[in-house]
């Protein structure tokens, strides 16, 4: 739980996360304002006590912490796994014969792709995105999806050329 408590004359506030749920300190600060008390005390989660008064206080948020604030971290992460798979692919390119048959970003646009995709896949699947195996999976497929596309495509070009040839070559 996310507790923001606004202060009287005061352009801060005091935020912190609290392992207490909203109703808990909802009657912790009723029970303050009911009563003479001069001071209302909270604790965060980490067991760190604070002592507001109860005097001071504006306001008080209680809001159950939202997946939003921690949302980014997958997101950063599927930039960084779809930049290093684009990057593996472009030096994977450039040890292969037959790279004149396709273009320079081709592979690299494959690799990206494919790990995207098997990244987004294996999250809805439960892995979660600071473990090793979603990494590892996701980097060889798409690793494997630019090796393959590398190694067949020229293959498929070459015999697409030759029956070009000999049909140019009948008229």
């Amino acid at each position: 739980m996310d507790i923001s408590i606004g202060i009287n004359n005061s352009p801060r506030e005091i935020n912190f996360e609290s392992a207490q749920s909203s109703s808990e300190v909802e009657s912790i600060i009723a029970e303050a304002l009911n009563s003479d008390a001069k001071f209302v005390t909270l604790r965060d989660a980490k067991g760190k006590l604070y002592i507001v008064p109860i005097a001071a206080v504006a306001y008080v948020d209680s809001v159950k912490k939202s997946l939003a604030a921690s949302d980014s971290w997958p997101n950063v992460e599927l930039l960084f796994v779809t930049v290093i798979a684009a990057s593996i692919a472009a030096i994977l390119r450039y040890m292969l014969p037959s790279r004149g048959m396709y273009g320079s970003a081709l592979l690299p646009a494959v690799g990206a792709a494919v790990t995207a995709t098997v990244w987004v896949a294996l999250l809805w699947a439960g892995l979660t995105f600071d473990g090793t195996w979603i990494w590892v999976a996701s980097l060889v497929a798409g690793g494997g999806a630019a090796l393959a596309t590398a190694l067949l495509l020229p293959r498929h070009r070459e015999a697409a050329d030759a029956r070009a040839f000999v049909e140019l070559a009948r008229s």
